[in-house]
């Protein structure tokens, strides 16, 4: 079969010309993929898992439950069940890059079903990675013979430390690359419509959202008292230390002393000044956060009104 009767996803009832090409499947989720991790130096590691998550479909097996899958009149899918293809990809990765390899491993072969133990009574990574598989012989050469992926600082001192809980995270970083890659790009394809209107936040939005809080805070420092007057010298304080480099900063701050909008404009101005595309709050205490993102949302209620799209997502246990 030549490489272009490959095909990554079918549409019941549609000719296998309208059907998703393999290769442009994997290049695009490569693409996807990378960009994700690019945001923490990890680029080569969302390309490669993007590259070779589906490389299992190169089978004759996969193809024919494609097909046979496609046809309401066919008896074969159900005869040939599941294919397993994303195993090739994770003995591929362990095969061509050792440890890295496993990193990767952990991710391609857990892409459809979550992450898997590495050893386990149970579905494990050590079965799968040893599990026979069918043949994919016909994936391209160019596809499979990639350069094993640099370690990003953050991944170099997790080894040097032996810091399992920090390798154990960014393995988990990568996973979400892969699947938010793989999901974007199957739902382009089979969903065209609901792909397109996906919203996407406007250039400078960060510089926005500093602005919204501007003017929700400016009824409250016109006001003349002392609480309001140390609340504003906090909030001019934060603001300042926005403009330092990036590390680890601290803010205390006695109870009533408006830590929760001087820690949002520390954090929206500090955003801006270095480039950066997101704020995450992460605090105890599911009833702190509830508090938290209930304030956040009064901020940026007309902000929310104007780009017709969330501002403040909020996740927890109770959501």
């Amino acid at each position: 079969m030549a490489e272009s009767s490959y095909y990554a996803h079918s549409l019941p009832g549609r000719p296998v010309e309208d059907w998703q090409g393999l290769r442009y499947h994997l290049d695009a989720v490569a693409e996807r993929a990378g960009g994700f991790a690019a945001e923490f130096d990890a680029a080569e590691w969302g390309r490669i898992a993007g590259s070779w998550h589906d490389v299992g479909k190169y089978s004759r097996a996969f193809q024919e439950y494609l097909r046979s899958a496609s046809d309401p009149d066919s008896h074969c899918a159900e005869a040939h069940g599941r294919i397993d293809h994303s195993s090739v990809g994770a003995q591929h990765a362990t095969e061509s890059f050792g440890v890295p390899g496993h990193l990767l491993a952990f991710v391609i072969a857990g892409h459809h079903s979550g992450l898997l133990d590495a050893r386990s009574d149970g579905p494990s990574l050590e079965k799968r990675l040893q599990k026979a598989i069918e043949s994919w012989s016909a994936a391209p050469s160019d596809l499979l013979a990639l350069n094993a992926p640099s370690f990003p600082p953050a991944l170099s001192r997790a080894f040097g430390q032996r810091d399992g809980f920090s390798v154990s995270f960014f393995t988990r970083m990568i996973f979400s690359c892969l699947v938010d890659g793989d999901f974007l790009d199957t739902e382009r394809f089979m969903n065209p419509d609901r792909s397109a209107g996906r919203a996407t936040y406007p250039e400078g939005i960060l510089g926005r959202m500093e602005e919204a809080l501007d003017r929700f805070i400016g009824p409250v420092e016109d006001r003349r008292s002392g609480v309001c007057e140390a609340r504003s010298d906090v909030r001019r304080a934060c603001r300042e230390a926005a403009a330092l480099e990036q590390g680890f900063f601290s803010l205390t701050v006695p109870t009533g002393g408006g830590k929760t909008l001087s820690s949002l404009a520390f954090a929206l101005r500090h955003a801006v000044a270095h480039g950066l595309s997101r704020i995450i709050y992460v605090v105890p205490f599911t009833t702190i956060i509830e508090q938290n993102a209930e304030v956040f949302r009064r901020v940026f209620a007309d902000l929310r009104a104007e780009v017709g799209q969330d501002i403040v997502i909020e996740h927890h246990s109770n959501l």
